[in-house]
């Protein structure tokens, strides 16, 4: 399955831009301490008002449990708080309205909404599947909220061939209940190929007319031989219309979107192994970069006009490329460091936050005021 194998190249390379002076980041600071040792973790975050990073983290495998406990942490710079929650799961989405922050995870019992309002505690809200982890396929999935509404979308296997069989994409929304459509538990929304990696934006509008954009991997599989990225829109009925965005590439994996301002959504995703590309539609159309400094697994987020695309490089350290002031630069964030894994980044005021995990000291941590 070479599409699950991919290595990184251990040669030293640069972003390939002009580079801008660098601000002394904050970091790395625990935001949490886990107390045993993981195979794997799963982590998203939102920035949020007061310029705070909310999120939630799971720690799994090794001494850990097989489904690790759920945290939910909030901070910014050097200052971070965490609380531990009575779910466990994998977590697989983030998203904020303003007042709480909203998570998509996969539980014993299938895939679940909960939320925590910015006042405290942590319920769940609604259960919108009942697959659980199993076959050859990790689910992945992506959230957006909006108004104590969601939209999420989601993979699950689906069809013969076992471990092998292809991923696709479902759909759950009450964005627009009441106003454009009854709420939707659950609705498959692709139904050929195999779909991987979803990430929706949402394209709010007043009176629960909101629509959303999505981006996702269709590519072969097992045999991880080709792959492009395909993009949709839907309106606030959740009928989607999906076409193919890159051409490039042999095999493109690994899509996340962030959206800025009224219209502009920012791409990323890893291409032909190891190369990292970065797009925005503020032309009209999706042109951008691939940068010379390798990785897999980006992450993008935008503020200000500032943009961070944050991943893990071929030293196997977190590595943030920033566009500032007209210009790239780029840094590796934990110099010296053993392997670690990226999971995300926030931004807000014009600097960013990188979100990262360290297996040699059992810790989520952060980098901040990038």
């Amino acid at each position: 399955m070479r599409r699950r194998l991919l290595t990184i190249l251990s040669i030293a390379l640069l972003v390939g831009a002009v580079a801008v002076p660098a601000r002394a980041a904050i970091g790395p600071v625990t935001v949490v301490q886990v107390g045993c040792d993981f195979e794997a973790v799963t982590a998203d975050a939102v920035a949020t008002s007061g310029g705070l990073t909310r999120g939630f983290v799971s720690f799994h495998g090794g001494s850990c449990a097989d489904l690790g406990l759920i945290f939910y942490f909030q901070g910014s710079g050097g200052s971070w708080t965490r609380a531990q929650s009575p779910l466990r799961g994998r977590v697989l989405a983030a998203a904020g309205d303003g007042s709480s922050t909203f998570l998509l995870y996969q539980g014993t019992n299938g895939i679940w909404i909960a939320k925590r309002p910015h006042t405290g505690g942590l319920v769940n809200v609604q259960r919108v599947s009942t697959a659980t982890q199993g076959g050859g396929a990790l689910t992945a999935g992506d959230l957006v909220a909006f108004t104590d509404q969601w939209w999420a979308v989601w993979t699950e296997q689906v069809g013969p061939g076992g471990e092998f069989a292809p991923s696709l994409l479902f759909q759950s929304k009450t964005i627009g209940a009441g106003d454009c459509i009854d709420p939707i538990v659950k609705q498959q929304i692709t139904f050929t190929g195999n779909d991987e990696r979803p990430s929706i934006v949402l394209k709010p509008a007043s009176a629960g007319a909101s629509g959303a954009d999505l981006f996702f991997s269709r590519n072969d599989g097992a045999q991880g031989t080709r792959g492009h990225i395909r993009t949709g829109s839907a309106d606030c009925t959740g009928s989607w219309a999906f076409r193919r965005l890159s051409f490039a590439g042999d095999i493109d994996l690994n899509p996340d979107a962030f959206r800025s301002g009224p219209g502009n959504n920012h791409l990323t995703f890893q291409r032909d192994g190891n190369d990292v590309v970065y797009l925005n539609n503020a032309s009209g159309g999706y042109r951008g970069r691939q940068f010379v400094t390798p990785g897999v697994e980006p992450r993008v987020a935008t503020s200000l006009g500032v943009v961070f695309v944050a991943y893990k490089d071929f030293r196997q350290h977190p590595f943030v490329a920033i566009y500032r002031g007209g210009a790239w630069s780029g840094r590796d964030l934990t110099p010296g460091a053993g392997d670690q894994q990226v999971l995300a980044v926030t931004a807000t005021g014009g600097r960013g936050t990188v979100l990262a995990a360290s297996q040699a000291s059992d810790r989520l941590y952060a980098v901040a005021d990038l």
